[in-house]
């Protein structure tokens, strides 16, 4: 009996060792999702603001590829002297329209 005593002593102290191990790989694991969690919101964050500014800018160039149109020129015309494909040049132009032209106007 004495000897089944000990023996349980030692297998409940392994136990505990193997335990006490997990709870340290646990800690470790959940320690790493949470960084990667807290670093993947800050990328979010940065790239909502990064696509707000984009935008933004999409609309201000779309308000001046409008202007040239506005001039009679084709959007061939103008693809040809800003560099861009017509169907650039098409989406750029419908970006944000009436965004950036007050802007233009109040600047003129």
């Amino acid at each position: 009996m004495a000897r089944r005593s000990v023996e349980l002593v030692r297998a409940r102290a392994r136990a505990r060792q193997r335990r006490l191990e997990m709870d340290a790989d646990r800690a470790a694991r959940d320690e790493r999702i949470e960084e990667a969690v807290a670093t993947f919101l800050v990328h979010q964050d940065r790239w909502a603001a990064l696509q707000e500014q984009a935008a933004e800018v999409a609309a201000l160039a779309g308000a001046e590829l409008r202007l040239l149109l506005g001039e009679g020129l084709t959007q061939e015309q103008v693809g040809q002297l800003c560099d861009l494909e017509v169907a650039q040049v098409r989406r750029l132009a419908r970006a944000g329209a009436g965004a950036g032209a007050g802007e233009r106007a109040a600047s003129a």
